[in-house]
């Protein structure tokens, strides 16, 4: 089937969701690394695959994008959006040996946040959760850092 960008990750899905992708040496299927929703879009396909490139951000993405898509009038703007990914991805960077775990903590406090609140949490507060949970698992976190709030 065709696809047209922008395309939204609910569009993405339903196009080829169901494919075997190649992600960080390891297989997945789209559908579990893009949000089956219509509040994200992605402008190109080179977009997308620099998404996949990193599975664990693209989970947790999805995770919040998802999250956040049930609330009624909520906004995720772009650049909202974009901080949370670079979070994820500094999280990733610090956080190779452990399988991912800083990734996975935080965007699950991001989604209990999303449920409690019904809001997305800033992305300040994001980066300074990111931070504590480095600092409490003994990982140095500069203030010059995006992490070092």
């Amino acid at each position: 089937e065709s696809l047209t960008f922008p395309a939204t990750g609910r569009e993405l899905v339903a196009a080829v969701g169901e494919h075997d992708i190649g992600a960080g040496g390891d297989r997945y299927v789209l559908a579990e690394l893009l949000p089956d929703a219509d509040m994200e879009s992605f402008d190109a396909p080179a977009v997308v695959s620099e998404r996949i490139r990193h599975p664990a951000v693209a989970t947790a993405m999805k995770r919040v994008v998802e999250a956040a898509a049930t609330l009624p009038d909520e906004e995720f703007g772009r650049s909202q959006h974009e901080a949370f990914e670079r979070t994820f991805r500094a999280l990733s960077d610090v956080d190779l040996v452990d399988d991912e775990a800083g990734v996975h903590a935080i965007a699950d406090w991001v989604v209990d946040r999303i449920d409690e609140r019904k809001t997305v949490p800033g992305s300040r507060d994001v980066r300074r959760q990111a931070a504590t949970y480095c600092r409490e698992n003994g990982y140095e976190i500069r203030n010059d850092e995006w992490l070092g709030v």
